[in-house]
C-alpha cells in the first residue's frame, strides 16, 4: 500500500561532539540518513559546526514501513563517517500535522544490538538513559498537498517571463500574483533565493507553500487572496519578514511562531475565520 508523507529535516542542538585523539583539530561535518524501509534519502553536509540547520524536505512512501530513522551522521576530517545520534519513531506514531517537534537523539547501536538492548529497555534506569542522550533533532512531517493540474501553456509563458524580468533587472521583487498557482513550480524555487519582496497574492494555494522557509532574506511577503486554510509553523523561520499579508484566506487559526518574528512590522489577517490569535500577537 503506497501512502506518501512529507517529512522536513530542519535543524538538531546540543549534538556530542565524536572523541578525537587530537584534541582541538576536529571539524565536524554533520548530515543525516534517513531510513524508512527500503528508501533511504540523505541530506546535504554542513560544515564546522554541531547546531546545523538543513531545512531539507523529503516525499517518502511509507507504505508498510513500522518505523522511520534518522541518523545524524558526521562526515569529519577524515572523511570517514562516524554517527552522532539516531531516533527511530514507530509509523503509526508520526504527527503528520505539520508542526514541529523536537526528538531526542540516542546512542546510535549495532544492528545486531537492537534486538538485545530492546529487551533490555525497560530495566534502563532514568539515569542511563540520560546518559544515553546526544541531542535532540528537529523534524516535520505533513501529508503532501495533491499536485493539482498542470500549468497551461500562457501561465507558463507568463510566470517564465516575470521570473525572466525579475532576474535581467536585478530586481528584489518578484510579482507571480494572479496566475492560479496552486504551488510554486520548481524552476521557481532554484531561482528565488535573491528575492526580498514576494507577491503571490490572488492564485490558488489552499496549503503553505513549503518551499518559503528556504528564502530566507524575504522582507516582504503578499499571501492575500488565497485559500489558505493554515500557516505552517515554520514561517518563524522567515527572521527577516517586515511585512505578512494573509488578508482574504480561510485561516481559522494561527500558529504561536509568528510572535517569533521580531522584525514584523505589518500583519494584515483580515478577511479570514479566525476564532482566536496567539497570545503573542493578540
Amino acid at each position: 500500500m503506497s501512502c506518501e508523507i512529507e517529512v522536513r529535516v530542519i535543524e538538531a542542538r546540543n549534538l556530542a561532539p565524536v572523541e578525537n585523539k587530537k584534541a582541538g583539530t576536529a571539524r565536524h561535518q554533520p548530515y543525516c540518513n534517513i531510513v524508512c524501509g527500503d528508501q533511504k534519502k540523505k541530506t546535504k553536509t554542513l560544515k564546522d559546526t554541531l547546531s546545523p540547520k538543513w531545512n531539507e524536505p523529503f516525499t517518502i512512501d511509507i507504505g508498510d514501513a513500522a518505523s522511520f530513522a534518522v541518523s545524524v551522521m558526521d562526515k569529519g576530517q577524515s572523511g570517514k563517517a562516524a554517527a552522532l545520534g539516531e531516533v527511530v519513531i514507530p509509523v503509526n506514531g508520526l504527527m503528520l500535522d505539520g508542526s514541529n517537534n523536537w526528538f531526542p537523539l540516542t546512542e546510535p547501536t549495532d544492528k545486531k544490538d537492537k534486538k538485545a538492548k530492546s529487551d533490555k529497555k525497560d530495566k534502563k534506569d532514568d539515569k542511563k538513559k540520560d546518559k544515553a542522550r546526544r541531542g535532540d533533532i528537529l523534524l516535520q512531517f505533513c501529508i503532501p498537498p495533491p499536485s493539482g493540474r498542470a500549468l497551461s501553456g500562457a501561465v507558463l509563458r507568463e510566470l517564465k517571463a516575470r521570473l525572466e524580468q525579475c532576474h535581467t533587472a536585478k530586481s528584489l521583487t518578484l510579482d507571480i500574483d494572479s496566475l492560479q498557482l496552486e504551488k510554486i513550480p520548481k524552476f521557481v524555487e532554484t531561482r528565488m533565493g535573491y528575492v526580498a519582496n514576494l507577491n503571490l497574492s490572488f492564485n490558488k494555494f489552499h496549503s503553505w507553500p513549503t518551499s518559503l522557509p528556504n528564502f530566507t532574506r524575504l522582507a516582504q511577503l503578499d499571501l492575500s487572496g488565497n485559500a489558505l486554510s493554515v500557516i505552517a509553523p515554520d514561517i518563524g523561520l522567515l527572521t527577516s519578514l517586515r511585512e505578512l499579508l494573509l488578508n482574504g484566506n480561510h485561516l481559522r487559526l494561527l500558529p504561536r511562531e509568528i510572535g517569533d518574528l521580531s522584525k514584523l512590522e505589518k500583519l494584515n489577517i483580515s478577511n479570514n475565520r479566525l476564532m482566536r490569535l496567539p497570545d503573542d500577537i493578540g
